[in-house]
């Protein structure tokens, strides 16, 4: 019907244009210096860019299968039916990803550490299992934050080197060798090592603390040589994850610990 036709030409030729106008300019204002500092934004800018170019193509092809049928052509009839279904799929898509991208863009970083402080707490928890064995009232969740990874990951660092300096006067020089002996024959160095040999350190001394065993030198522990302070969540975190690795699942730890050791100076409860 010639009326019809007029209408959907108006209405498409019009699509055509303003979606060009407004791709074009989406693109060039994702160029400006002005937004240099927001990238979430200008990636917004460009997916709506591409939206407003999905329909500037759908506006074409619906013409030029409307130019066909007035050629008396049907041979583009089934393009004409398809388009639609394709362009509204990747129009909605492009469409939300630039509503939501700009809006939620800034908090991915944030939402990427919360996915890795959780990796890391689940990590911990099996030393932290064991060793809330040495003061359970030292375990502390505050109310209401159990799902705040951020709180949860703290406190556990917290007790963790609490129940380490607890557990430091039972520490055995022969262990500590012999872990490093056999970490050193698996190839590890620097801190690997290191935390391989705290881990056969603290699993023995745990031992010996559910034996019964107890620290009767007066005498407070020096802490860990190590050049952590306990300042840098992020370093202490790194330094217990490879602690609690080896602890759980290091050969070489499970070895020395099983090894035959003498008792440092100052335990009782174990023959020097």
């Amino acid at each position: 019907q010639p009326t019809v036709a007029a209408m959907y030409t108006i209405y498409y030729t019009a699509t055509v244009v303003g979606s060009t106008i407004l791709t074009r300019w989406c693109f060039t204002w994702a160029r400006l210096p002005d937004y240099a500092d927001l990238p979430y934004l200008r990636r917004g800018l460009r997916l709506y860019a591409g939206a407003s170019l999905v329909l500037v193509v759908y506006a074409l092809l619906r013409l030029l299968t409307m130019a066909a049928n007035w050629l008396g052509s049907r041979a583009l009839d089934p393009m004409g039916n398809l388009v639609p279904v394709l362009g509204a799929l990747a129009g909605c898509f492009l469409l939300t990803a630039a509503l939501v991208v700009p809006v939620w863009g800034p908090r991915w970083g944030a939402a990427r550490r919360s996915l890795g402080l959780w990796s890391a707490f689940r990590t911990l928890r099996p030393l932290h299992r064991d060793l809330r064995d040495v003061n359970p009232q030292a375990v502390f969740v505050a109310p209401g934050r159990r799902l705040d990874v951020q709180h949860r990951v703290r406190r556990t660092l917290i007790e963790l080197g609490d129940w380490r300096l607890t557990l430091t006067p039972l520490f055995d020089p022969a262990v500590g060798e012999a872990a490093a002996r056999l970490g050193e024959r698996q190839g590890l160095t620097g801190e690997r090592l290191g935390a391989l040999v705290e881990a056969a350190q603290i699993k023995a001394a745990l031992r010996a603390w559910r034996d019964g065993v107890r620290a009767t030198a007066a005498d407070e522990p020096d802490p860990p040589d190590d050049g952590r302070d306990g300042t840098d969540l992020d370093d202490e975190l790194g330094w217990w994850r490879r602690v609690a690795h080896a602890y759980a699942r290091s050969a070489a730890v499970k070895a020395a610990v099983a090894r035959p050791s003498r008792a440092p100076d100052g335990v009782a409860g174990i023959p020097r």
